[in-house]
């Protein structure tokens, strides 16, 4: 719901030039109407009558999050999209749609390079990324308009060696999207909550109790992060929790990749624990198979804040 909260608020903001705050009631619309058009309207995709419509709905829904942070994230989804309407039989490609896609890549040139320069300018940096959004969607809108005129959407027909790829592919992504609900990982799961926590004595799920889905209890074993210093890590933990398996992950790291030494005081099983130099602690110790177990911070209290 944070996450929710955030976006919405940022792009409003940003379109009408007010602060513009999201009330409860209209908090819950925007949950819903997000539940919907990421869980309902993509089956739209497999019937050929539908796909042109359920993909521009889609395709419009990201034009509205590059307006934030996900530009990048847009640009992806309209690969992915389009790939869904290809035929990739056809021998000619109309030029129009040539020179709109030579068009729609120099703009996306355009909104990564000018995100840079706009931090030498003296416009406000929380600013910077709705502003690439707008120059990724001139680019975005003008490929999705000139596609749809000069394409018509491929009718595909399923064949029985099709089935095979296609339901292991869907269960590979599956498993690793749902890794997060049984205690794999609350990060990098592909998935819109990515503040979800699995912690058995929390949910911040809307939809799932992931307190009865959880088959790994790796956010339980965590380290509370009382304070920890050094220059070179950029990402604050004081005050957080970090699964311990996570932690050793990162520590192994810092100890390969920086010279100096990171003092750090922690509480560990209860136990409240300083060290002159985090690098030279047990914690250095982690296993192989740590690093794909992709975790986030956790907060100490609620609401949890959308980190995306």
């Amino acid at each position: 719901m944070s996450c929710v909260n955030g976006i919405n608020e940022f792009t409003i903001s940003n379109l009408f030039n007010v602060d513009f705050i999201v009330k409860p009631s209209l908090s819950r619309f925007f949950q819903i109407s997000t539940l919907i058009v990421e869980c309902i309207i993509p089956f739209g995709i497999l019937h050929s009558k539908t796909r042109k419509y359920t993909i521009i709905t889609l395709l419009l829904f990201h034009s509205y999050l590059s307006l934030s942070v996900f530009a990048d994230f847009s640009a992806m989804a309209l690969f992915l999209l389009i790939g869904c309407t290809i035929d990739f039989k056809q021998n000619n490609i109309p030029q129009k749609l040539v020179n709109s896609l030579q068009l729609y890549l120099i703009f996306i040139i355009i909104a990564v390079v000018g995100y840079h320069l706009l931090h030498f300018s003296k416009i406000e940096d929380i600013r910077h990324r709705f502003i690439q959004g707008l120059l990724f969607n001139i680019g975005f809108f003008g490929f999705i308009y000139t596609y749809f005129k000069n394409t018509p959407v491929k009718t595909f027909s399923f064949k029985k060696e099709y089935f095979i790829p296609l339901f292991s592919i869907s269960i590979l992504i599956s498993l690793w999207t749902l890794k997060s609900y049984i205690g794999l990982g609350n990060a990098g799961n592909l998935t819109m909550f990515s503040n979800l926590v699995t912690e058995k004595s929390r949910n911040n799920h809307l939809l799932i109790d992931t307190k009865k889905t959880k088959l790994f209890d790796f956010e339980e074993d965590n380290v509370h992060i009382v304070f920890i210093n050094n220059p070179f890590i950029k990402e604050n933990f004081n005050g957080f929790k970090i699964p311990v398996a996570e932690f050793r992950f990162l520590v192994n790291y810092w100890s390969r990749k920086f010279n100096k030494p990171i003092p750090c005081t922690l509480i560990y099983k209860g136990k409240k624990e300083h060290f002159e130099d985090i690098r030279k602690s047990p914690f250095t110790e982690t296993k192989w198979w740590y690093k794909y177990l992709s975790f986030r911070k956790i907060q100490t209290s609620s609401p949890n804040r959308c980190r995306w």
